[in-house]
């Protein structure tokens, strides 16, 4: 099984209401959950439609990064008072090739910075 990039989501949450700004990203994202957590925290998490046209880790998070750039002001002051904004980044794990790596560009760091987000990296196990 080869190491494989899989895809990036965004993950975020807060102790207010998040609805208004869950339903602003839903207009260019896919939502997989909005709920409450285990801290009980409001949290969502999406992935981004246009990414399914190219799996490219560097797009999927500028897709994301303009997304959230051109938000109406509710929803950007409520993606600032969030307690936690994430791009997640997953893999599949494998055995070839020896050495993996996948870059994330500076400018793309720098965007994902100025937006007060972290990127994390998720490692998931092969399916052999």
């Amino acid at each position: 099984m080869s190491i494989r990039f899989l895809n990036v989501d965004l993950d975020f949450e807060s102790q207010d209401d998040l609805q208004i700004l869950v339903d602003e990203l839903e207009k260019d994202c896919s939502l997989h959950i909005h709920d409450k957590n285990v801290n009980g925290n409001n949290f969502a998490s999406f992935s981004h439609d246009s990414a399914f046209d190219n799996y490219e880790i560097n797009r999927i998070i500028s897709l994301f990064c303009n997304t959230i750039e051109n938000l109406s002001p509710k929803s950007r002051e409520m993606w600032n008072s969030c307690c936690t904004r994430k791009l997640d980044a997953g893999f599949e794990s494998g055995n070839s090739p020896k050495g993996f790596q996948s870059v994330i560009r500076a400018d793309v760091i720098k965007r994902v910075a100025d937006l007060s987000a972290s990127i994390v990296i998720t490692i998931y196990p092969s399916n052999d």
